[in-house]
């Protein structure tokens, strides 16, 4: 035999296995889909969720399936498979009923739901991720359905605002002409940004609109709106929203911005909420005063009124303003005041005799106790990947509470020899949203399945 024919030959041998170990074929029959090709998995209430339908001729069953997720390198982040204790039950029947006559083969899955989570119970790092759902059939060839991507982006863009003087006054005497706005902030390249000052009516007056690589640490706002008109005065607001590609969004408000066309003025600003019920949680109300003038203090006063413009605290002085008032939900006579709207206005003489005065600004006063529940469905969980019960629904139930954190934790109660000792198995974390449902698949923070004898507890902080 020639050399030629031997190299022939041995290429031959080399596209007959190669032919062999793949025979897939790609499902046409079979068709993975999605309703958006991108989520967020943060426990927010939006987007957390990826669910995969699986569509595929009525009646159809095959002898198996896989289901799996990968990263653009090809590692494998999550894998779901066949349930076959079907067939043993079958098979179990069939030992007890000769008579009956059962059909071969599993059904597809109508869909799939992933909790964004790999396969050690960890959420992967933002990026893109390529799915694919592959089978045998009941005669053995084994489909394939075609690669398809999705994102999966689980972090906020995260920003903060911080204005030292929110009063100013644009009347061209150079002095706090313009009102500064600084910002930091935390995201991705891809992220936008949307600043908007508002008047007192909530309509806005000035917008700005930033890419993540021109977004101003700071900025300054001459009082024009979008046309270049002057603006009244009064009070304005300036919030700033955030917004990434898998719709994640983080809104950061400053309430109380005051623009005054005379030079001398005074001003206050505080949250727009807080509760006096001594469970030390937002118990004050912190007031800070600002003024601007070259005039000494003669004396000033500082007023809280409900809604029918009663008086229900006061504070005075003379020649110096402090920096801030803590209100502490009481009147005058030491007792706390209903739950309810409260204005609030500070008024000062100058030395030179001028009156002046901010504008009344209200707060929300709520004596009300927070409270927190959480309501678990269903009832009888097996999170064995049969279809059926796979996961635990954790629906929190939570007023009167704002929060900029939060974390839910799972915790198993076990005995040891001598104490009863608890340890965190799984736990969930965010940022002043919470979910109004969540889901668990039971496993751990490392993966592994938790033990249906297992004592479990739910702790909330």
């Amino acid at each position: 035999m020639s050399k030629l024919n031997q190299v022939i030959l041995y290429y031959k041998k080399i596209f007959t296995i190669y032919f062999i170990f793949t025979n897939v074929s790609i499902a046409h029959d079979v068709q993975v889909y999605t309703d958006l090709n991108y989520f967020s998995p943060n426990n927010d209430g939006h987007l957390d969720f990826q669910t995969f339908y699986i569509q595929s001729p009525k009646d159809y069953k095959v002898k198996n399936w896989k289901f799996t997720i990968k990263d653009e390198q090809g590692r494998l982040i999550r894998i779901f498979e066949a349930d076959h204790r079907i067939k043993s039950k079958e098979s179990f029947w069939k030992f007890w009923n000769k008579n009956k006559k059962l059909e071969k083969g599993i059904f597809l899955p109508k869909e799939i739901l992933w909790l964004g989570t790999n396969s050690n119970g960890k959420i992967p790092q933002d990026g893109r991720y390529i799915y694919q759902f592959s089978f045998e059939d009941l005669n053995g060839s084994n489909k394939t359905t075609k690669e398809q991507y999705l994102y999966l982006d689980s972090q906020f863009p995260l920003a903060k605002i911080e204005i030292e003087n929110p009063v100013f006054t644009p009347n061209s005497d150079k002095l706090q002409d313009q009102l500064v706005i600084k910002q930091d902030f935390k995201a991705e390249f891809s992220d936008r940004w949307k600043g908007i000052i508002r008047n007192e009516k909530n309509f806005p007056v000035k917008t700005y609109i930033w890419e993540t690589s021109r977004f101003p640490r700071s900025f300054f706002w001459d009082g024009k709106d979008d046309r270049g008109i002057p603006m009244k005065k009064g009070l304005y607001s300036y919030e700033l929203l955030g917004e990434d590609f898998a719709e994640n969004q983080t809104l950061t408000k400053w309430k109380s911005i005051y623009l005054e066309q005379e030079s001398e003025t005074i001003h206050v600003t505080f949250r727009e909420k807080f509760y006096p019920n001594e469970d030390e949680y937002y118990d004050f109300l912190r007031i800070y005063i600002f003024i601007s003038t070259n005039q000494k203090i003669k004396t000033w006063r500082l007023l809280i009124q409900d809604i029918n413009n009663q008086e229900q605290r006061s504070w005075q002085g003379e020649n110096s303003l402090p920096t801030f008032l803590d209100w502490d939900g009481k009147n005058e006579f030491g007792k706390f005041c209903k739950t309810g709207i409260y204005n609030i206005v500070i008024e000062a003489e100058l030395e030179n005799g001028k009156k002046i005065s901010s504008l009344t600004q209200q707060t929300y006063l709520n004596r009300e106790p927070f409270s927190f529940q959480f309501l678990l469905n269903p009832k009888n969980f097996t999170p064995d990947n049969d279809g059926v019960n796979d996961y635990l629904e954790i629906h929190p139930k939570i007023s009167n509470l704002e929060f900029t954190s939060w974390k839910l934790s799972i915790v198993e109660k076990y005995k040891t020899s001598s104490n009863i000792e608890r340890k965190i198995i799984k736990s969930w974390k965010g940022k002043e949203k919470i979910s109004s449902k969540i889901l668990w698949d039971g496993l751990t923070e490392n993966g592994y399945k938790v033990s249906s004898l297992a004592n479990l507890e739910l702790y909330f902080s």
